[in-house]
């Protein structure tokens, strides 16, 4: 709600591509949690200032799902032919909210912990 020619008026404002596809809950949750509630030039401040910054890691998130591994010459025909994890290996992990990207980071960690128990069971006599 604002006030606009001294009318109490909804205004919503359109959600950035950016902010559907490439930035995680967990980033957008972060913002509600951590904006403070003092007063409201401070909450503002803040709401916008945290924003940006995630606007500008998610432009970065998808600069880096549409790097492809093809040259320029040969990304159209990719585009059209090949499925996106073939030449673009960032896509798959970045996009729809970094669900991709928590996977691998979980096998990451499994796969740490499989590694620590092993060799650590080799170490007991």
């Amino acid at each position: 709600d604002v006030l606009l020619h001294d009318k109490l008026q909804n205004l919503h404002f359109q959600q950035p591509l950016t902010a559907r596809w490439y930035c995680s809950d967990a980033s957008k949750q972060k913002i509600l949690d951590t904006v403070p509630f003092a007063s409201m030039d401070a909450k503002v401040k803040a709401f916008v200032q945290m924003c940006e910054e995630l606007h500008r890691e998610c432009r970065l998130i998808r600069q880096l799902s549409r790097f492809s591994v093809l040259p320029a010459k040969q990304r159209k025909w990719a585009q059209r032919y090949l499925p996106d994890g073939l030449h673009r290996p960032f896509n798959n992990f970045l996009a729809s909210d970094a669900r991709g990207m928590q996977r691998l980071l979980h096998v990451a960690l499994f796969l740490s912990l499989t590694l620590a128990w092993h060799g650590g069971w080799r170490l007991v006599p």
